[in-house]
């Protein structure tokens, strides 16, 4: 006669896994965290900028870019910066 604690056991290794495998697929789905009208549908060039300088400053600090590189393309990131934020202005 086989063990009670094994086929309790064995009982259980099939409902707990049929509740890993299967209940997943019978979960609702969740809402998105942001909703569609809410997210800002317009392209900011200069907050796009501020992070191309920011990109920019951590490879020169990596080593990826050159002293002189880095103060040519920041430079001219500050420049565009400008130029995007009067063009918004006006």
């Amino acid at each position: 006669m086989p063990d009670i604690s094994l086929i309790l056991s064995a009982l259980l290794a099939v409902v707990v896994s049929f509740f890993v495998l299967f209940k997943p697929l019978f979960m609702e789905k969740q809402a998105p965290y942001f909703h569609q009208e809410s997210r800002e549908s317009h392209f900011n060039e200069a907050l796009s900028i501020l992070e191309m300088i920011t990109e920019l400053e951590v490879d020169f600090q990596m080593g990826k870019v050159s002293a002189a590189d880095y103060e040519a393309l920041s430079l001219d990131y500050k420049h565009r910066y400008l130029s995007a934020k009067a063009g918004e202005s006006a």
